[in-house]
């Protein structure tokens, strides 16, 4: 069974700056792969509006299944609705998905034949941060999520409202939620009882899991961002996951793309990004064949 992994497509961005076919090329591109399962991990598009715009056109898609986890994107509102985001998360973006027929991870794992998938967000704790700085900047600082070396502003201050929770404790409240998904489908080390009906377990997030994939150049202008990027913690528990089952990460965010797949655990980090960001003026299809995976699973 094919699973075509793919993260960060920025539609309403990318439609604006680079092409206004940016989404049906993207459906076209998708339909000419002919995968199973289509797992898309967040940021799709950074308003309602957009959101839907973009599951309308999916409607054109022939993949039999379709799997969405959000990112910090698609959870941003207007800064003056109290702990709109976590009701987008739990309410809005689920209602939107079965309107269209996607899968929507974080409400249930998607489980066929041997294979179950369980997609969190998650979010960031500071714990990706380049720690070379640590004399000089604080939690504090980075709380305020303004550069203090050029001023410039991590958005999530103006569009993410998680109410008074900080980033720390929405980081804890994903990956409570993540533990969650994975004990109820016994997969975990140490579990009395292991799940023999599935041999595959794949874990959809948003957010970096592991430092390793978190660039740091030793420039507070690049650096004090890396403090958003993820969180270790969603790391630690992908690897409670007993290895007697394959084990599958995919993830995007950081628009690096990056893939480790000689370890015990496979990680993908598939982000499409801003193609403007990098310099690439190539056709769409090429943007696409160098950002979107097709996994076997």
């Amino acid at each position: 069974m094919d699973l075509i992994a793919l993260s960060d497509p920025h539609t309403d961005i990318n439609s604006a700056r680079n092409d206004k076919s940016f989404i049906s090329s993207l459906m076209q591109y998708i339909n000419n792969l002919e995968g199973d399962i289509l797992l898309i991990t967040g940021d799709i598009a950074g308003s309602t509006k957009e959101l839907i715009r973009f599951f309308k056109e999916s409607t054109k898609l022939n993949v039999k299944y379709k799997l969405f986890v959000p990112g910090n994107h698609d959870v941003w509102v207007n800064k003056d609705f109290s702990n709109g985001s976590e009701i987008k998360y739990l309410e809005i973006l689920p209602e939107i998905a079965r309107q269209f027929n996607w899968h929507y991870l974080p409400e249930t794992p998607f489980i066929i034949d041997n294979i179950s998938i369980i997609g969190e967000m998650g979010w960031y704790d500071y714990s990706t941060r380049n720690m070379d700085f640590d004399n000089i900047i604080d939690f504090e600082t980075y709380a305020n999520k303004i550069n203090p070396k050029t001023n410039s502003t991590w958005m999530d201050k103006h569009f993410a409202n998680f109410g008074i929770k900080s980033d720390q404790e929405i980081t804890d409240f994903f990956v409570q939620r993540m533990t969650k998904h994975l004990q109820n489908i016994n997969v975990f080390t140490g579990q009395n009882q292991h799940n023999t009906n599935i041999d595959t377990v794949v874990i959809g997030s948003h957010f970096v899991p592991f430092i390793d994939f978190v660039t740091h150049i030793n420039d507070l202008s690049w650096d004090y961002f890396s403090a958003f990027i993820g969180s270790i913690k969603i790391g630690n528990c992908i690897e409670k996951i007993n290895p007697i089952y394959r084990r599958i990460a995919i993830f995007g965010h950081t628009h690096h793309q990056k893939i480790k797949i000689n370890q015990d655990i496979e990680k993908y980090c598939v982000p499409i990004g801003y193609p403007h960001e990098y310099g690439e003026t190539k056709p769409l299809d090429e943007v696409f064949n160098n950002h979107i995976k097709i996994i076997n699973v």
